[in-house]
């Protein structure tokens, strides 16, 4: 109880301000308290706050049991849905396919192919699911959709273990297509933690007006050595969604047209070239004149001769 009074002071404090600082004073006291404020807090290090600031929390405890495996993780936000939010659009379904393209290893593959994939399934949705099918079907995968993000509060601590059990299995990378909101915590849990990870913090992923145009293709890229965060980074999947609007018109390339249309002419010339060359070798040869006339005086002079020498 004596805990709880000395927190509620700044709990207040950030119900009349609303100030994102205020709120991180108050999760960080109330992790060093080991207590929550209001709802808010952790539990052996692990978020479980229904809202606030994840990457403001100091970094959860290191996971002993797996301190020498290294490798790498993908996280990954689901793709664009219906407004029920259950299923992906038809863009959000581009994109999985566009994701399969990114990370199968092919000819257009920029990342390593996963060993193993998570997705999220709560409550009927299927969006995670969906995002990571085409890709898993190129790989032969099975995706793991047995952790889900939780219902309230970001402890994602259970599929985050189930993560690194992967990695030490298969040696990685290790991929998991999840909800924005828990995104953050996810890579927090993980073991990865930054400053620069405020701006994406649970509502801020898919609502900050400056996150709007990255919302759906940003993702990051955890790289681990033995057993701790070597390097954080965020990615862009590099998907053009607006082409898989209703209404799109691709724009003209003028210099494309240009290429063709050279292109046209110089066989055109090529074929009349040739036709010329067949032309010339098929039509009968032309005697020149002053060799025909030549020809037409040789024997007469030769018929005149012949008598005076045989006299």
């Amino acid at each position: 109880l004596q805990l709880r009074s000395k927190v509620r002071p700044v709990g207040a404090m950030v119900n009349s301000f609303g100030a994102p600082v205020a709120r991180c004073i108050a999760l960080l006291l109330s992790a060093a308290l080991g207590t929550a404020a209001g709802d808010e807090g952790t539990i052996n290090g692990h978020v479980i706050q229904k809202g606030g600031c994840v990457s403001c929390l100091p970094n959860p405890p290191p996971m002993h049991d797996f301190d020498k495996v290294s490798g790498t993780f993908y996280v990954i936000r689901h793709g664009e849905k219906i407004p029920t939010g259950d299923h992906l659009n038809a863009t959000g379904l581009a994109r999985a396919e566009h994701l399969a393209d990114l990370f199968d290893g092919g000819p257009n593959s920029l990342y390593t192919p996963p060993k193993a994939v998570f997705a999220n399934f709560f409550d009927q949705e299927y969006n995670s699911i969906e995002l990571a099918t085409p890709l898993a079907q190129k790989l032969g995968l099975m995706i793991n959709s047995s952790y889900h993000r939780p219902k309230w509060g970001y402890d994602n601590f259970n599929v985050t273990t189930a993560m690194w059990k992967a990695l030490a299995k298969t040696g990685g990378p290790v991929m998991v297509v999840w909800e924005s909101w828990n995104m953050v915590a996810v890579v927090r849990d993980l073991g990865c933690n930054n400053t620069w990870l405020n701006n994406w913090d649970g509502w801020s992923w898919g609502h900050n007006p400056q996150n709007q145009a990255d919302k759906y293709d940003r993702f990051f890229v955890l790289t681990m050595r033995d057993g701790k965060c070597a390097e954080l980074r965020m990615e862009w999947e590099g998907f053009e969604n607006y082409k898989t609007w209703p209404g799109y018109v691709p724009p003209v390339d003028y210099s494309d047209v240009l290429c063709r249309a050279l292109l046209v002419a110089c066989l055109l010339l090529l074929v009349a070239v040739v036709l010329m060359q067949i032309t010339r070798r098929c039509s009968p040869a032309e005697v020149p004149r002053k060799g025909r006339k030549e020809q037409q005086e040789t024997p007469a002079t030769a018929a005149i001769s012949e008598p005076l020498l045989g006299a």
